[in-house]
């Protein structure tokens, strides 16, 4: 877990310092179990934590709660895509590199080979192997 929340923490906070509530790796990293387990929206995504809170309360300091709906929304759309594709690059590799190379698709796009090979690299469907 320490591995992803650095991995995380490297990706630029493009938000207004005064007005942050809530650190940027973890709302991203709740995002990523979110939409992992098929959260579609920032709603959705909210509404996952918050069902989840005495988990994630286990692993995050959450010291101002669950991030809002709203917050999650934000976030998303300030974040840039390109350093957020880089930090999910980094942290594929490391499940590959944990898994001894057993785990490398995100969902069945890649294993059907339906998966666009030019955006993969960016996208959530697959680690390309070395």
């Amino acid at each position: 877990m320490e591995n992803l929340i650095a991995i995380l923490e490297k990706v630029s906070d493009p938000r207004q310092a005064w007005k942050i509530k809530h650190k940027l790796s973890d709302i991203l990293l709740i995002c990523l179990f979110a939409v992992t387990c098929n959260a579609n929206s920032a709603l959705e995504i909210y509404d996952f934590a918050v069902s989840r809170k005495q988990w994630l309360n286990t692993i995050l300091s959450l010291e101002n709660g669950i991030p809002s709906r709203l917050t999650f929304a934000r976030v998303l759309q300030l974040i840039s895509p390109k350093a957020f594709a880089v930090a999910f690059t980094q942290i594929m590799a490391s499940v590959e590199s944990i898994s001894k190379g057993r785990i490398v698709a995100i969902d069945g796009k890649a294993i059907a080979g339906t998966y666009h090979k030019r955006l993969s690299v960016y996208g959530w469907c697959m680690v390309q192997r070395k």
